[in-house]
């Protein structure tokens, strides 16, 4: 059993809350038959279901820029035809969804950061999905991935591992970045844990841990004494900390 206090918590979406995954590999199936591609495994979509879309795609089809760039553009228009997003409920992870209510329950602080895009308009947009029920009311603030500017690049954008996709947010609200715990499902969300130096949880439901836990070591040495892994969010309980 993993027990933490901290001053609010920062969520990850995708495999963290809803199977994201599972609604990939079925949008990925409609597309790939026009282009003669075979399905990946649900392992090697596992593997490189993490960054942006393009390339999650990229690395589970195994092809070239141009060929990806055909894909994602069929997959974008199946995505928005079809809504699949209109109802999120069904691809609902239950150990996330009762642990985002008892954190709830606590009044304590909860904020979605994900590295997900917002597009206007589009049913999948974190924005419009923590929207929906039964997600109504749980975060104070979303995050996307081209939410933040970067301070530097023009056109880009800060995201995760990025402590500044988050930085600004936590200075509006007074929370103290080693008073948080991250919730996720990626080395990513460890990253920025990492960065923030504060507690990070990955639920890993599938393997023991999750994939490219390895880029860590490069990161920090001591990284597991900062972040746990579980196979379910039901061992987890995160309490308020007394300001």
């Amino acid at each position: 059993m993993i027990n933490h206090k901290a001053q609010a918590v920062i969520w990850d979406l995708d495999e963290t809350i809803i199977r994201s995954g599972e609604l990939f590999a079925t949008i990925l199936g409609t597309v790939i038959p026009q282009f003669n591609l075979v399905m990946p495994t649900a392992g090697k979509i596992r593997e490189n279901f993490h960054g942006p879309l393009e390339a999650a795609i990229k690395g589970s089809l195994e092809i070239d820029d141009e060929l990806t760039e055909l894909v994602h553009a069929m997959y974008q228009q199946a995505e928005e035809m079809n809504d699949y997003y209109e109802d999120i409920q069904p691809y609902m992870y239950d150990d996330a969804y009762s642990l985002l209510q008892r954190i709830a329950s606590t009044n304590m602080t909860q904020i979605l950061v994900t590295n997900r895009i917002h597009r206007h308009g589009w049913q999948g947009s974190p924005h419009r999905i923590t929207e929906k029920m039964p997600l109504t009311g749980l975060f104070a603030h979303v995050i996307c991935g081209n939410d933040v500017k970067h301070v530097e690049l023009e056109g880009e954008y800060h995201r995760k591992p990025d402590p500044k996709v988050v930085e600004g947010l936590l200075n509006q609200l007074g929370l103290k970045p080693d008073k948080l715990v991250i919730v996720g499902d990626q080395f990513v969300d460890a990253q920025l844990a990492l960065a923030l130096k504060c507690k990070a949880i990955l639920v890993s439901r599938q393997s023991l841990e999750p994939p490219h836990m390895d880029k860590l070591d490069a990161f920090q040495a001591n990284w597991r004494d900062h972040v746990s892994i579980v196979s379910s969010l039901d061992d987890v309980t995160i309490t308020k900390l007394a300001v």
